[in-house]
Order: structure tokens, then sequence, then C-alpha cells
């Protein structure tokens, strides 16, 4: 073989290695841009969750704030309290993220549903305990009247003016 043909065969064997380095290169930039797109989308979809969950959770935590501040401003007015209570349920109800995922979103959603699933023992406890401080209060004002009224007969009995009365 003379010069010139082993320079060409050279050549070529250059060029083809050159194709396919350039070849595995190119694949390897696509693959690359692949992930970048499906983590641009899973990054996405989870900072999408994320706002949702935190926008849910201050509308929750509002109306939560909500029947608080009614249970302890207005303990006799039970029908508000238990509306107040129920626009809060049904919020919780809507809380809740799909914990089926097998990704971040996933892992997310089941942490979010167990801490949903704590408020509503929460709100459950409180409700509950607002319940047996209104039966309370409300006994307590009942025994309240009658040791008044038995005071006001004792009073009587003894020949003494009834509270609240003077003797003119």
């Amino acid at each position: 073989m003379n010069l010139f043909r082993k320079a060409a065969v050279a050549f070529g064997a250059l060029a083809a290695l050159t194709a396919t380095g350039e070849s595995l290169v190119i694949r390897e930039a696509r693959a690359a841009s692949d992930r970048v797109a499906e983590f641009k989308e899973r990054s996405g979809a989870y900072q999408r969750t994320v706002q949702a969950l935190v926008k849910d959770f201050y509308l929750y935590d509002d109306q939560n704030n909500m029947y608080v501040l009614v249970a302890a401003t207005s303990p006799t007015n039970t029908t508000l309290i238990e509306d107040t209570y129920a626009q809060g349920v049904i919020g919780l109800q809507q809380f809740g993220v799909d914990g089926t995922r097998v990704d971040e979103i996933g892992d997310l959603g089941r942490g979010f549903n167990i801490f949903v699933g704590r408020l509503q023992r929460v709100m459950g406890t409180f409700r509950e305990s607002s319940a047996a401080l209104l039966t309370a209060s409300d006994a307590l004002s009942a025994i309240s009247i009658a040791t008044g009224q038995n005071a006001d007969e004792t009073s009587v009995q003894a020949g003494a003016p009834r509270r609240g009365r003077r003797k003119a």
C-alpha cells in the first residue's frame, strides 16, 4: 500500500470514529435533556402541590380560628358554633393529596394526609371539650340560680329582706 492509501484509510477510520463519538455524545445530550425536562416537570408539579397545600392549610387554619373564636365568644350560640364547625369539617375533607404516587409528591401527600388526620382529631377534641364546657356552664348556672332562690327563701323564712330589696 502506498502512503496515500494508508493516509486515506487512516483518515476514513478517524472520520468513522469521530462520527461514532459524536453520535454517542448527541445521544447522551438528548437523554440528559429528557432527564432535565422530566425533572422540571416533576419539580413544577411538586412546587404546585406545595403551593396548593399551603393555600389550603391557611384557608383551613382561618376556618379553624373562626371556629375557636365563635366557640370562645358565643358559647351559648350552639347553632353558630355547629355551623362554623361544619364549615371547618367540609374544608378539612377537601384537604389531602394523592398518597398513592411513588415519588416525592406521594411522600409529601402521605405526610400531609397524616397531618390533616391529626388536625381532624384536634378539632374533634376541641369540639367535644367545648360541648362539655357548655354543658358544665349550663349546670353551674342552674346551680347558681337554685342557690340564689334557696338563699332568698331562707332569708324570707328568717325574716330578712330579700337580696336586692331594702326595707322601707
